[in-house]
This record gives structure tokens, sequence and C-alpha cells, in this order.
């Protein structure tokens, strides 16, 4: 079992560090109406706004108290200070988790399970894929912690999609070749197709960071065209 707090604490100082770096006005390949300093801005407001969503403990809203990044009148930290906000972003989404039960109530996009375990388990893959697309701005990106990117591709099967899988007329195996870690989604009786690949590439390919080609797909190629779009969240 991976410990969110140190899986989030390790990709977000990834992303301070490249900051710091910079160029900031380096495009993010995958996510192109963004820059590095657009996508450090995001992460770091959405790790603020669920470190107040946790402490609010309250599941029948949302804390917007952080305010919303997309808001032209965000307040946008000086370039300089870019890093260090970053920085304390992260802390503040860590210590509210740690000052948390994991099973504390939590409002949640997604419904059930709605508590601060939850939100910890689902900031992990967010502050990974960021970390990504941040290392590609840069021209260097790395793969993802197996054993964390397994993690969450159960965590996104079962809460990020849930009952859109049921739009699946089959049964499509999902295999994360260097975990061992096997996923069946759908519906028995009709065809069948199974997506393998290590789980990093997995999840990159579910966010639409790589190509589906980077996997190996056998079986329907309707089935898995079908659950890929389901997938696709960029």
């Amino acid at each position: 079992m991976i410990d969110p707090v140190a899986e989030i604490r390790r990709e977000s100082e990834v992303v301070a560090r490249l900051v710091a770096a910079g160029p900031l006005d380096a495009t993010v390949p995958r996510c192109p109406a963004w820059t590095l300093r657009d996508l450090v801005v995001h992460l770091g407001a959405v790790q603020q706004f669920w470190a107040a969503n946790i402490a609010a403990a309250d599941p029948s809203a949302p804390d917007e108290s952080s305010g919303d990044p997309d808001d032209a009148a965000y307040p946008r930290p000086p370039d300089a200070e870019l890093a260090t906000w970053m920085r304390a972003s992260t802390g503040a989404l860590v210590a509210a988790i740690e000052a948390a039960d994991a099973d504390a109530p939590c409002w949640t996009w997604w419904g059930a399970p709605a508590t601060a375990g939850a939100v910890a388990r689902h900031q992990v893959q967010e502050a990974a894929v960021h970390r990504w697309d941040a290392e590609a701005a840069a021209g260097d990106e790395t793969p993802l912690a197996a054993d964390a990117a397994s993690d969450a591709i159960d965590e996104f099967l079962a809460v990020s999609l849930g009952d859109a899988l049921d739009a699946l007329e089959g049964t499509l195996t999902v295999t994360a070749s260097d975990t061992g870690a096997c996923w069946t989604v759908g519906r028995a009786g009709g065809p069948t197709a199974d997506l393998v690949g290590p789980a990093s590439d997995l999840l990159l390919a579910f966010y639409g960071r790589i190509r589906h080609d980077a996997l190996t797909i056998e079986g329907d190629a309707v089935l898995a065209a079908t659950f890929l779009g389901l997938a696709r969240t960029d």
C-alpha cells in the first residue's frame, strides 16, 4: 500500500524544483494552452482547494474559499515566489491529510467515497501526472512510480470512471505488466479486449499524455476504442 503523503510530497517537490529552474514560459506539450507557470498555479491551487475541503469536513458542498485558478482575478504569485508558493500549497495539503482521519467526511466531485482518505488517494495521481507534465515542458519526462500508478489505475477505474463503464458492450481487461495488477471492467457475454502495458504508460494513456499505441491492445478493436474514449480525460 502506498503512502499518499509521501507520494504527494515527492512528486510536488519535483514540480517546485522545475519551476525554480524555469523557463516558466515553456509550453506543456499535452496541455498546449498552458505554460509551466500556468501548470504550477493550477496544481498549487488544486492542492489548496483540497486542503480547505479536508479541513472543512463537510461532504454536502465544496469549500471554495481558496478561489478558482481559471478566474482572471485569481491572485497569481510573482514568478520569483512561485516555487515557494508551490511548496506552501503542498505543505497545506499534506498537513490537512495528516490532521484528518482517513474516513473523515469530505466533499468530493465524484460522490462516494466522500472521505479525506479518498481525496488523499486521488491527489497522488493529480501530483504525479502534473509532475510528468512539468517534466515534459522541460523536455525530460520520466515514468510515474509503478506502485503509485497501479493504485491510481485502480482508483481511476472504480471512482473516476465508475458507472461510465456500464457503456461497455463487452469485457475489457487492463493489465499492468510491471506490477502484475489486473482489472476487468464491462459486462460478460460480449466481445473481449485486453490492454497491457507498464502501470505508468497505462495511466498516462488514460489521461491523454501518451499515445494509445504505446500499449499492447488485443481483441475487439471497437471495444478497446470505446473504453479508451471513456478514459480520456484531457
